[in-house]
C-alpha cells in the first residue's frame, strides 16, 4: 500500500522537474510547444503530489489555476489587432499610390485598393498616371489609354500627329482633354470615349485649366479660364460649356468643382458635378487659396514584447488609425487611411482592413 501512495509522488516529482526544464528551455530559446508542454508536464505533476494529502477540488484546481497563469498571462499582454478585420489580400506590387485609391506598378499594372481587382496595361509603361471614377487613365507622348480597375473597359487613342496632350476631366467613360499641335498653331478641345473614338471637338475658350486634378484625380467636370472673365465649366460626354461667375475655381476630392467669387469678406461657391445643377453656397469667410491636401497615411512603429522575462524580445508592427490597431509579425507600410478602412502592404501582400465592433 505504500508503494501505490508513493507511486503518485514519485512520478509527481518527475513530473515537475521535466516540466520545469522543459518550460525553461522553451522560455530561453524561445520555443512556444516546449514551453507550453513543459507547463503542461508540470502541471500534471503538481497534481500528482497534491493527489494524496488535498481533496479534489485542489488536486484539480491549483494544478488547472498554475497553468491557465502560466500560459494565458504571457500572451495576453502581446500586442494584437484591435478594431479591424481583413476584408481581402492580394499580391504587392512594387509601385505608387494614385489618387488614394489604386497602386499602379512603373509597368501599368494596377491594384484597386478598395475592391481587390487588378488589371495590366501590357501595351504602355510609364506615362502620367490618373484616376477617374473607376478608370485608371494614363497620358504618355502620343497617346491616351484608359482602362477600368475591374478591367471591363480597355482603350487607346492617338492623335494623327505630334501632340501635347492635357486632360482636363473625365466621368470615368469619356476624358476631355486639351491637344496642342507641337508644330505650332490653336490648341483644341476634345472628347475621346469608348473604343477610343473621339466624340467631339470644339476650339479652346480658355487659356490654361482653372482647376487641376486634384491629388491624381480628375474632376468630373472641368474647369478653365477664359480669355474674359468668370470661369468656363465643360461637361467632358459632351463637349457642352457653360460660363460660371467667379474669379477662380478648385477641385474638391470627390471630383467636384467649386467656382468661387469673393466679395466684401465673403466667399460665394457654385460647386459642379455637372455643368446644369450647380450647388451654391457661402461662408462669412476669404476663399480659400486652394483645397487641402489629402493627409498622409499613418505610419508604422515597431513594439517589443517578452513570452516570460527571461525570453528573447519579440518585435512586432503597429499602425495605430482611428483608435484601432493592426499588429502583425511582417513589416507594414499604410496605402490607404480613411474613417472606415486601412489599406496596407504587409509582407508581399496587399490587405485591406475595416473597422469591426
Amino acid at each position: 500500500m505504500r508503494f501505490l501512495s508513493d507511486g503518485p509522488v514519485r512520478l509527481g516529482r518527475v513530473a515537475v522537474a521535466v516540466g520545469l526544464v522543459l518550460a525553461l528551455a522553451g522560455a530561453l530559446l524561445p520555443s512556444a510547444a516546449a514551453y507550453l508542454v513543459g507547463v503542461l508536464a508540470g502541471c500534471v505533476g503538481l497534481g500528482l503530489l497534491l493527489w494524496t494529502r488535498r481533496g479534489a477540488l485542489v488536486t484539480l484546481g491549483v494544478p488547472a489555476a498554475a497553468a491557465a497563469l502560466a500560459i494565458g498571462l504571457p500572451w495576453s499582454l502581446a500586442p494584437r489587432t484591435d478594431g479591424l478585420e481583413g476584408v481581402w489580400s492580394a499580391e504587392a506590387l512594387d509601385g505608387a499610390v494614385v489618387a488614394g485609391r489604386a497602386l499602379v506598378s512603373p509597368a501599368n499594372a494596377a491594384l484597386d485598393l478598395r475592391s481587390g481587382a487588378s488589371v495590366r496595361l501590357g501595351s504602355v509603361t510609364g506615362g502620367e498616371r490618373y484616376l477617374a471614377a473607376d478608370s485608371l487613365v494614363i497620358v504618355s507622348p502620343g497617346r491616351l489609354d484608359l482602362a477600368t480597375l475591374a478591367g471591363t473597359v480597355r482603350w487607346t487613342w492617338r492623335p494623327t500627329a505630334p501632340t501635347t496632350i492635357t486632360p482636363l476631366a473625365s466621368d470615368g467613360t469619356v476624358v476631355a482633354l486639351r491637344a496642342c499641335p507641337r508644330a505650332g498653331g490653336d490648341c483644341r478641345l476634345l472628347g475621346i470615349g469608348t473604343a477610343g473614338r473621339q466624340l467631339w471637338d470644339i476650339a479652346d475658350p480658355s487659356d490654361r485649366a482653372a482647376a487641376p486634378s486634384f491629388a491624381g484625380t480628375l474632376p468630373l467636370v472641368a474647369a478653365l479660364a477664359p480669355r474674359g472673365t468668370g470661369v468656363v465649366v465643360l461637361d467632358p460626354a459632351s463637349g457642352r460649356y457653360v460660363l460660371a461667375p467667379g474669379e477662380r475655381a478648385v477641385a474638391l476630392p470627390d471630383g467636384r468643382v467649386s467656382v468661387l467669387a469673393e466679395s466684401a469678406g465673403e466667399c460665394t461657391t457654385l460647386t459642379y458635378a455637372a455643368v446644369d445643377s450647380p450647388e451654391t453656397g457661402s461662408a462669412p469667410a476669404p476663399c480659400p487659396a486652394s483645397t487641402p491636401a489629402p493627409a498622409a497615411p499613418p505610419r508604422a512603429t515597431t513594439q517589443s514584447w517578452r513570452l516570460n522575462p527571461f525570453a528573447p524580445a519579440r518585435t512586432v508592427h503597429v499602425i495605430e488609425h482611428g483608435g484601432r490597431r493592426l499588429v502583425s509579425a511582417r513589416p507594414l507600410t499604410a496605402l490607404v487611411a480613411d474613417g472606415h478602412a486601412l489599406v496596407v502592404r504587409e509582407g508581399d501582400r496587399v490587405i485591406r482592413y475595416e473597422t469591426s465592433g
